[in-house]
């Protein structure tokens, strides 16, 4: 019986910015006064930053919030 290949988890937009200023997770979490856990649940969007969370992480990794958290589309259309 063959085993199945893993197929890599696609990275947020978030984790691809960390990467992209080599910063570790445990750096970030420092920054935030949180543990490294909870922040790759944020980074892996189970768990949404607060507003001054985004604000922090998105200075830190040197985008704009609005580039690591977009919002949909159809939200838009939907609250007009």
């Amino acid at each position: 019986m063959r085993m199945a290949k893993r197929r890599p988890k696609p990275q947020t937009a978030l984790a691809r910015a960390r990467s992209e200023c080599s910063i570790t997770q445990q750096e970030i979490a420092e920054e935030l006064g949180i543990k490294q856990p909870s922040y790759s649940a944020i980074e892996r969007g189970v768990v949404v930053p607060s507003v001054l969370q985004a604000q922090k992480i998105a200075r830190l990794v040197r985008r704009s919030v609005a580039e690591l958290w977009p919002v949909l589309e159809e939200s838009k259309a939907g609250a007009a």
